[in-house]
């Protein structure tokens, strides 16, 4: 029986769950936490991720910078984080985006061990299928 296969399956699910970790907002700016955010640019017609676009930086603990190559796509940027499920508040600053991270409530740890719980319940589903298929 090859197991190689089944262990690579396996591993990627581990990676996703790590992946989807690195994206959920703690208490400190970190550019993971929006460079996979999808925004759609109608001047280009298509949808990219947020790296693929413009410059993200980090200016402090608390702070993230986004500054477009294209100055006139900062108001879909603004948009499209706004609209995501970071409930981040972006600010425009006309040639740049300033995304300020709120300090920790008690109700956000609530919110992220929600969200937590549920990526956690997914990659355990996906390992149990995984087995499964190997079993058979």
């Amino acid at each position: 029986m090859d197991t190689t296969k089944y262990n690579q399956q396996m591993q990627k699910a581990l990676l996703h769950l790590e992946t989807e970790f690195s994206h959920l907002q703690l208490w400190r700016a970190s550019s993971s936490l929006v460079e996979w955010i999808k925004v759609y640019v109608p001047a280009y017609d298509m949808t990219q991720n947020l790296r693929d676009l413009w410059n993200i930086s980090i200016i402090d603990a608390q702070t993230i910078e986004i500054q477009p190559w294209d100055k006139w796509t900062v108001s879909h940027i603004e948009k499209w984080i706004r609209e995501s499920w970071l409930w981040l508040n972006p600010l425009n600053h006309g040639e740049k985006i300033l995304i300020k991270i709120p300090p920790m409530t008690q109700e956000r740890r609530q919110d992220l061990t929600k969200i937590v719980s549920k990526m956690w319940e997914e990659a355990k589903i996906s390992i149990r299928n995984i087995r499964q298929d190997a079993h058979k």
